[in-house]
């Protein structure tokens, strides 16, 4: 008996003793991090049979229990590491945004200064003061630009320094934990029961730590090691081996910093996330590297307009203006946006270059230009900020070779292309940094227009013109000044807008303005509505024209009399039928489109004219004239006159005066036949009229000259009651296609008619992409003429423009010249101004002040959510440590009870072990 209490009593106290040691382990370690309150778990031993009953032999301690909740602390390792990314992308976005909303060091004040300066300076064009503080404001503007990079690179630059700091604690707590997987797992593998608590302890902590620099996922094993992964799924940790990350440098131009795991060359930076190291590059990705190209954007639109807008005005010393802000498409610059991945194949000899071309269709974006193989022409290009694909095809490998997207003109000017190749664009990350001012002279600021226009004082209707508008000086592919520019201090030509009718003028070369000439390309017989506006010139840099010429002198026929309708039957032009061949060029795709036109046999100008115009990007101008000179009649003989079935003598309208024999004296015969034209409804119909002029000689001969602005054929008929009597019948434009001919009523005996058919001309004008052939060539004559190529390469363009208005009467003449002394004209400067407030960016959305503030907005609607994200996941995370405090803390006021509680247990163990001691002492006694 006494030896079963004596076993009773030496269990309790070895159990309560591992208790009380257990508890003060506990007390011990309370303010420990990461550690978890333990329990000691008792059990009663075995019971042993004796005198036919069960006996009871004491307790054992079965297990040192560690008090961990593997969902709270999973769930922990998630809050933590969401926690630390969001303070770490917000604490950054603030430094940030409170540097762009500073007036200091913002861009708004400098923009607001530089524009009113302007505006003021263009109010007082002559001020040379006024002019100079736009000079001094365009510094200051440069200044703001500058210090924004400067401070962007800064911070770059640190959180690179912080991403390679953070690595290398990466990989140091990995090892740490590889190293305790190691321990972990030789206990457990010399141990039948139990766990080690602390050490598991420690490995939770560490995942802890690891949780506050970057995102993990854990994996635990049957033998009780975990593996780690971060990312999307890239091992960290397998087992006791763990991995090490190391930098790299990243980027277009190695201006970031990529996380990759040593041995490899994938960068992981896309697929971190959660802790310190996962807020930095998502705040480095999504915030300040977009920074770089917004505030380049604005740089660039910047630099790029005002620079445009300047060099087509005139300074005071009367020539074009100079860049007030660097050239954003110097030749370095246009290199620099490229960069060649570092992995291209051997040779590296591409040389491939970045244009802006259009700022209105930029994009805030660097791109990714490669060739994804297997063959070296394919390639395609590839927004960054989207994803989106803008651009793709083949190249053709013949250098140089130019491909245009998003407003950017990318040149492959030279080298081995080859499957495989990637290229980094970057149009604007760096435009803030090279944003200067290189004006220096204030007097070369240009605030007058390059051209003036005037009305003839002479003009006998309303009509007026515009001042004029000014677009383009410069060749946009070569650089050298336009034709209509090319001559210093002149207007090559100078203009003069004559109207022939109320409806129709012509643009005439006014060089020799006591006789104006037709353009090359000619711009003539223009359609005119009275009471409207309408723009005189295109401003298509693409477009051409091309006129056809009359041809063939139609038909010669007789006709006897008598004939009730006294003209030849079925008069023709003789022109053949035709196919001609359209060809649009889609700018976009490059695909070409073809449209076929059919003539018909003997069609009007006007008719293939109106056949041309349906086809789209294809505009054609018909007319037609014919001047009949040399009228002379015979003595007592009666000439009659027909022009398109209408008698111009008929005596029931009216007297009829009688054609002298000498030409010369014919004028009133000739005025008569003009006012016949001109009064005759069914001839005003078709779009004919007639004026009465002087050629040829000297002396000169009266004449008469009738239009046809519609294009219709013009038949003329002559007939002579007796003797003899003719009239030259020319189409009155040096150069043309047939020669003049003379009709003789008396050729064939009195009372014949002899006629001829005039076909009419074209204008034909055709936008940007678009070309004509004939097809197949014609055998003879035609409107297109004898060949398949019908040329097209005299282009209208003049990179000016001005429109007429009103109802100008015939004759009215306006003129259009080079802005000579024009040092009090502000029309370019106001431009300048008003360029603050154009919608110059984002597809025409945005204003420079505009599209800064969506930039700020965007940087400080971001900050202002991450404060909101952070204060919440702060919260989160604290709630997610008190669960855990309260599961797996160290209560000091239990773990005091317990104290008590095991002390006075295990004196009451020790009182056992007495009792046994004296039941022992009294049996040996009693022996």
């Amino acid at each position: 008996m006494a030896g079963n209490i004596l076993q009773i009593g030496t269990t309790a106290l070895q159990a309560y003793q591992r208790a009380l040691a257990t508890t003060g382990h506990n007390v011990a370690n309370a303010h420990t991090p990461g550690f978890s309150r333990q329990e000691t778990i008792f059990n009663t031993q075995q019971e042993q049979f004796i005198g036919g009953v069960f006996s009871g032999r004491g307790v054992q301690i079965t297990d040192i229990r560690r008090i961990a909740n593997d969902f709270v602390t999973n769930q922990l390792r998630l809050d933590t590491a969401s926690f630390f990314q969001l303070s770490a992308f917000d604490q950054n976005i603030r430094q940030l945004d409170s540097v762009l909303a500073d007036e200091t060091t913002g861009l708004s004040v400098g923009l607001d200064k530089f524009f009113n300066a302007m505006q003021a300076a263009s109010e007082n064009p002559t001020s040379i003061p006024a002019r100079q503080l736009v000079l001094t404001e365009a510094e200051g503007l440069a200044t703001r630009f500058n210090t924004l990079f400067a401070t962007f690179e800064e911070q770059n630059q640190a959180l690179n320094t912080e991403i390679e700091a953070l690595i290398g604690e990466v990989s140091s707590i990995a090892a740490g934990i590889a190293e305790l997987n190691l321990q972990i797992s030789n206990v457990a593998g010399s141990s039948t029961a139990g766990q080690p608590n602390d050490l598991l302890d420690k490995r939770d902590e560490l995942l802890r730590e690891l949780s506050e620099i970057v995102g993990v996922q854990v994996v635990r094993q049957d033998d009780n090691t975990i593996n780690v992964f971060i990312g999307k799924g890239q091992a960290l940790v397998l087992g006791s081996s763990s991995s090490e990350l190391i930098s790299q440098s990243g980027g277009a131009n190695n201006e970031g910093v990529n996380v990759v795991v040593k041995g490899t060359n994938q960068p992981l930076n896309q697929d971190l996330s959660g802790g310190t190291l996962g807020g930095l590059i998502t705040y480095r990705d999504k915030i300040l590297d977009p920074s770089f190209t917004n505030l380049g954007l604005v740089a660039v639109g910047l630099a790029k307009t005002v620079n445009d807008q300047q060099r087509i005005g005139i300074d005071l010393t009367g020539s074009f203006g100079e860049r007030i802000f660097n050239d954003v498409n110097e030749r370095q610059l246009t290199l620099d946006r490229v960069f060649g991945d570092p992995q291209n194949a051997l040779p590296v000899d591409r040389v491939v270059s970045l244009t802006i071309k259009d700022v209105q269709q930029m994009q805030a974006s660097d791109y990714t230009f490669n060739f994804p193989g297997p063959d070296n022409f394919t390639y395609s290009i590839t927004r960054n900020s989207d994803g989106v694909v803008v651009k793709q095809g083949s190249i053709s490998g013949s250098f140089p070779e130019t491909l245009e997207f998003d407003g950017l003109e990318l040149a492959l000017e030279s080298g081995s292309f080859q499957g495989g190749d990637t290229f980094f664009l970057q149009p604007t990350r760096r435009a803030s940094r090279d944003f200067t001012a290189v004006m220096g002279d204030p007097r070369e600021l240009a605030f007058a227009a390059a051209i003036r226009t005037l009305s003839s004082t002479t003009n006998q209707g309303t009509g007026s013109i515009s001042q004029g508008d000014v677009f383009q000086v410069y060749d946009q592919v070569s650089g050298a000044l336009l034709p209509a520019f090319a001559t210093s201090g002149q207007l090559s030509p100078p203009i003069i807008i004559k109207f022939t009718s109320l409806t129709t003028y012509d643009v005439l070369d006014n060089s020799d303005p006591a006789n104006p000439k037709q353009l090359v390309p000619p711009i003539r017989n223009q359609v005119f509505v009275p009471g409207t506006q309408k723009a005189v010139f295109t401003t298509d840099v693409n477009e051409t024209i091309g006129s056809t010429q009359q041809r063939g002198t139609g038909n010669v026929g007789l006709v006897t009399a008598p004939v009730i309708n006294p003209v030849a039957p079925n008069p023709v032009n003789n022109y053949p039928a035709q196919n001609i061949d359209i060809f649009k060029r889609d700018p976009t795709t490059g695909v070409i489109t073809t449209t076929n036109v059919a003539t018909v046999l003997n069609a009007s100008a006007q008719e293939i004219a109106n056949q041309l115009t349906q086809v789209d990007g294809v505009t054609a101008n018909a007319f037609n004239q014919v001047e009949l000179r040399s009228i002379t009649g015979a003595v007592g003989s009666t000439m009659e006159f027909f022009l398109n079935g209408e008698d111009l003598t008929n005596p029931a309208l009216g007297p009829v005066p009688t054609p002298d024999t000498n030409p010369l004296l014919n004028q009133p015969y000739i005025q008569f036949l003009a006012d016949r034209i001109n009064t005759n409804g069914n001839l005003t119909n078709q779009g004919i009229r007639a004026v009465v002029s002087e050629s040829g000689g000297p002396p000169p001969i009266p004449t008469l000259k009738i239009f046809a602005t519609t294009g219709v054929d013009l038949d003329v008929g002559l007939r002579t009651s007796i003797g003899a009597g003719s009239v030259e019948v020319t189409n009155g434009e040096a150069g043309g296609a047939f020669s003049s001919q003379t009709l003789d009523g008396a050729v064939a005996g009195a009372g014949n008619q002899h006629v001829t058919t005039i076909g009419g001309s074209i204008d034909v004008t055709m936008a940007d992409g678009v070309t004509l052939r004939t097809n197949p060539t014609p055998t003879s004559g035609g409107l297109f003429g004898d060949t398949a190529s019908f040329n097209f390469a005299q282009k209208s363009f003049k990179g000016y423009q001005v429109t007429v208005q009103g109802r100008p009467q015939p004759n009215d003449t306006f003129t259009i010249d080079f802005n000579s002394n024009g040092t009090s004209d502000n029309r370019n400067g106001f431009k300048l101004a008003n360029l603050s407030t154009d919608k110059t960016l984002f597809n025409g959305t945005a204003s420079y002040a505009e599209g800064y503030a969506q930039f700020i907005e965007f940087v400080g609607v971001n900050a202002s959510q991450a404060d909101i994200d952070k204060a919440a996941s702060e919260t989160l995370l604290a709630q997610t440590e008190g669960v855990r405090q309260s599961e797996s803390g160290v209560n000091l006021d239990e773990e005091a009870t317990n104290l008590i509680r095991f002390q006075q247990a295990y004196n009451a163990s020790a009182q056992l072990v007495n009792v046994a001691r004296e039941l022992f002492d009294t049996l040996l006694n009693s022996v």
